[in-house]
């Protein structure tokens, strides 16, 4: 904070006021000097290299010395007072041409809520329906604008829903009779730009494009279309 503040030309606590009234900035100092940015971590001594614990001993028998150790392949570490100093650029990453804080997803997305899930697409699958949100990400991790997805289980219809509000197109797949009272109302809806559920407005959606709706009878060779109107 005090390098906030000077940088500022404010005393430290005008600083502390300014950063609360606007977090921005601070934010923004942070990120510009992300290299000076520490803080002291414990390391678990028993978890690290034998390089590494010599060191840890070697920096608390030297309390005032900052102590290198070199690494292959891996960021160094430093250590003071048995303590190792961390730095705020290690957890930056460059994202469209900036650096923001940012850590790899773990398997387990506990981001994305389901609030409001039984209103998305103005249909109702109870225990069935994900999140546009989830495929949102689904998608856009491995598709890309004008790639293919099918899903061969349409269930209320929110791959070809998400997929079409991203630009992708579809094929989706369902039997039994929620896929003349769920699935095709819910993507006509999303091509007349009626639905404003969901990924809509982060998608930029306003409507558009279309679909063709197959129904195979028993023999599979037939398929009668039923073009969306």
């Amino acid at each position: 904070m005090r390098a906030f503040a000077d940088a500022c030309g404010l005393g430290e606590r005008a600083a502390q006021r300014l950063a609360r009234a606007e977090p921005e900035r601070l934010d923004a100092f942070v990120l510009a000097h992300a290299d000076a940015v520490v803080r002291l971590a414990r390391p678990d001594y028993n978890a690290v290299s034998a390089a590494a614990r010599a060191m840890i001993d070697r920096s608390k028998a030297e309390p005032d010395v900052v102590l290198r150790l070199e690494r292959d392949d891996h960021d160094d570490f430093y250590f003071v007072r048995g303590e190792r100093i961390l730095f705020y650029a290690a957890k930056l990453k460059l994202i469209d041409g900036q650096r923001v804080a940012g850590e790899p997803l773990t398997t387990i997305w506990d981001d994305l809520l389901s609030n409001n899930l039984h209103n998305e697409g103005g249909v109702a699958f109870p225990k069935g329906k994900k999140p546009e949100a989830l495929l949102r990400r689904v998608l856009e991790l491995s598709t890309r604008p004008g790639d293919w997805v099918l899903d061969v289980y349409a269930g209320s219809g929110t791959t070809g829903a998400v997929a079409h509000k991203l630009r992708r197109r579809w094929i989706l797949v369902e039997r039994g009779e929620h896929c003349d009272t769920l699935v095709a109302p819910r993507l006509r809806a999303v091509v007349d730009g009626r639905d404003p559920s969901g990924v809509t407005a982060a998608a930029g959606w306003t409507g558009g494009g279309g679909f063709r709706y197959f129904r195979i009878e028993a023999d599979a060779s037939d398929m009668s279309p039923e073009p969306c109107p």
